[in-house]
């Protein structure tokens, strides 16, 4: 999944030879995520709602390149989801600029936007029936599923794994059906076990 589809364009900007009393003065229009461009408008760096204690330190006549070095971890718009969340827990930071090709700012991308991106693949803002199983972490172990939902023409909305010990894997399936009893019954009679079933309704998310 792509950061493109889930970052957010609300963020303002100043230019890198900004004295740190212009931006002062700037704060209160522009908001918690703020852009800092070079002279052709492509980002130098970023300076979030938390990093203010930080500018503190500095005399108000400095510039902004004189305080701020150039951007290390930043986001080209088709990363992926994974990957952005991977920067963001390896180095702790919250909030990251999404640029293009060129490295003109498009937006942003954080904890919020990693919640919408987790609802949209996990299918929460779907409705449907949701179904968890355990099973034995090795390959093929969910082929006779896939086949029989296949068969029973219902459609995976979402499928989702987590490692468990004892080298098992917790699988999560959300389906494309709003029936337990369906369900339930299908997979009983294929005699396929499972941990818990329940419907979602996204009147109710």
């Amino acid at each position: 999944m792509y950061v493109r589809k889930w970052y957010s364009k609300s963020f303002h900007y100043v230019y890198l030879n900004s004295t740190l009393r212009e931006f002062y003065e700037k704060l209160s229009d522009l908001g918690d995520n703020i852009a800092i461009l070079r002279n052709d408008n492509t980002l130098y760096n970023m300076i979030t709602k938390e990093e203010l204690e930080f500018l503190s330190k500095f005399d108000e006549n400095m510039k902004l390149y004189e305080i701020l070095d150039p951007v290390e971890y930043f986001l080209f718009d088709d990363d992926l989801v994974e990957d952005a969340l991977n920067i963001m827990l390896e180095n702790h930071i919250k909030v990251l600029p999404v640029v293009d090709s060129e490295m003109i700012p498009l937006g942003i991308f954080g904890f919020f936007e990693i919640l919408r991106a987790f609802r949209s693949i996990s299918a929460m803002d779907e409705s449907g029936t949701k179904i968890i199983l355990t099973r034995k972490d090795k390959p093929g172990q969910l082929n006779n599923i896939l086949q029989l939902l296949a068969k029973e023409d219902i459609n995976v909305l979402s499928l989702m794994t987590s490692k468990n010990i004892n080298s098992k894997r917790s699988i999560t399936l959300k389906l494309d059906i709003q029936n337990v009893n369906v369900v339930s019954d299908i997979f009983e009679k294929n005699n396929i076990e499972y941990d818990a079933i329940f419907e979602e309704n996204i009147d109710y998310i």
